[in-house]
């Protein structure tokens, strides 16, 4: 499901990129220099992206060769404290690299050690799912390197310091962080479509 819609918001960054791309042209802006930077610009992202799920599926890979996704579940287990303790504790965990690692890296890198462990306290995936994505997708508006927060220093006004959006930016943290509270005390506001289809 993670995959999937990876996948579809991966489609949709690609027709953004495309109208951005008909749009510049129409307004006769396309010159050979600025798409020349562009391409460059592409090129160098999408080898540091390659690179870092790269290293996540080897990561992966040392993991499950390992057992210590086996491991990690037992020492889980053994920690004394309330299983909605040990899910916050993995939220702070993909909150921190939401701040420094995109989102396809998040999930490469985290969901073979926490399925196992989600599973075993007795989690349904699904509902793990949709708080997940939403964790994941802070890290769009998270300093220091969320990219919405980089995307919105780039169009807006000027004058606006990088402090202004970051500020402007909190407010939907918050909201965020409220929708997640309300999915962990109220399941059925993620399961009940879920629900209607099984």
């Amino acid at each position: 499901m993670l995959g999937r819609l990876s996948y579809r918001g991966t489609r949709d960054n690609a027709t953004g990129a495309f109208s951005c791309l008909l749009y510049a042209l129409v307004l006769g802006r396309l010159k050979r220099d600025v798409l020349k930077k562009s391409l460059l610009g592409t090129m160098r992202i999408t080898v540091m992206i390659f690179m870092i799920v790269s290293a996540s599926q080897l990561f992966s890979q040392i993991i499950a060769y390992t057992g210590a996704a086996g491991g990690l579940t037992d020492f889980v287990l053994e920690i004394n404290a309330h299983r909605i303790v040990i899910l916050l504790g993995i939220q702070c965990v993909i909150f921190i690299l939401g701040m420094f690692m995109n989102a396809q890296a998040i999930m490469m890198i985290t969901l073979p050690v926490f399925m196992p462990v989600i599973y075993t306290l007795g989690f349904d995936p699904v509902w793990f799912a949709v708080i997940f994505l939403l964790n994941i997708e802070m890290a769009a508006t998270t300093p220091p390197f969320g990219l919405a927060l980089f995307v919105m220093k780039g169009v807006a006004p000027k004058g606006t310091t990088m402090g202004d959006i970051i500020r402007s930016a909190v407010p939907f943290l918050v909201l965020d962080v409220v929708a997640i509270a309300v999915i962990i005390v109220f399941p059925g506001t993620a399961l009940w479509l879920v629900e209607t289809m099984r």
